[in-house]
């Protein structure tokens, strides 16, 4: 059981409201020793700091430590072992058939369900987040899984940092094309704006495989983090991680950098506040209840020296 960064951000009216819209986003392996929030002053994240700032943060959240039993326990609000979901890979990375999810209790109580990102309790009928209660999916099935994703490379030769991949959509593959963290967010704010049904309520799920290691963020913002990590003011830093990359014996080619972490978790910030805007352009902010949290804590080379 681990620590989690947690912020519900809602106004008066949405929890006054008779059912108000819900957007819960779950972030893979986030510790909070990676948000400027918390004392990093490496990787700027005004929009989620925003988010505990002016939100409610629950300082004694926990959750099982590793994905698909923290995800099938928030899916179901059963513990993890009840659902089968002990592990995160094989059978013990799944959550047996026939058990009610949030999605289907929110359908049922007349929302609209949807789900994007990285969903890891199960990638076959009938497991999948279209299986269970969610009426549109853009989804992968895990991290690893993006390796066969693939359907243009980018920058590097990690999967990571690939410029378009076919993702699951409503239990058919299609080519999105993007870095992964800009399409998951950028098909939710699509979803806001066109493709639900603006008379009913909605249920929205996303889940993204940043902050979970290996940490690559998209070009832009690596060239910005790595031009601010070769200033003379990180030079104790840049030494510090030369010394572990030594002692681990770690091959240049496969390393993340601190610049890349950090390129991981300011794009997510970018996301969270384009999300924002999104609510805000189209009237529903006062009317949404979102929550911010992760699936388990984890730490990438960026995090402050106080991450454990």
């Amino acid at each position: 059981m681990k620590w989690l960064p947690v912020v519900l951000l809602t106004a008066n009216a949405a929890l006054a409201a008779p059912r108000p819209n819900v957007i819960l986003i779950n972030i893979d392996n986030h510790d909070k020793w990676s948000l400027s929030y918390f004392g990093n002053r490496f990787i700027e994240t005004p929009n989620i700091d925003r988010l505990f700032s002016g939100g409610i943060r629950f300082n004694n959240f926990m959750t099982a430590g590793r994905c698909t039993s923290s995800r099938s326990a928030l899916m179901t609000g059963r513990y993890h072992a009840r659902n089968g979901a002990l592990g995160t890979g094989g059978a013990w990375g799944q959550t047996k058939e026939g058990v009610i999810t949030i999605a289907h209790v929110f359908s049922g109580a007349g929302y609209q369900t949807a789900m994007f990102g990285k969903w890891h309790m199960g990638d076959t009928h009938p497991l999948r987040p279209e299986d269970r209660g969610f009426q549109e999916v853009v989804s992968c099935e895990n991290g690893t899984t993006l390796t066969h994703l693939v359907h243009k490379k980018g920058y590097l030769d990690s999967p990571r940092t690939a410029a378009a991949f076919r993702f699951n959509h409503n239990g058919k593959y299609e080519v999105y094309e993007g870095f992964r963290t800009d399409i998951w967010f950028r098909e939710l704010n699509a979803y806001l704006e066109k493709k639900r049904d603006k008379s009913k309520p909605f249920f929205v799920y996303i889940a993204t495989v940043t902050a979970h290691g290996p940490h690559y963020g998209p070009k832009d913002l690596r060239d910005k983090y790595k031009a601010k990590y070769e200033l003379d003011e990180w030079k104790p830093s840049r030494e510090r991680f030369e010394v572990s990359l030594k002692k681990k014996g770690k091959p240049l080619k496969a390393v993340s950098y601190p610049y890349d972490h950090a390129a991981d978790i300011a794009n997510l910030d970018r996301n969270v506040g384009l999300l924002m805007d999104k609510l805000e352009t189209l009237g529903l902010l006062d009317d949404t209840i979102v929550i911010y949290m992760s699936d388990g804590s984890g730490s990438g080379p960026a995090s402050t020296a106080k991450n454990t």
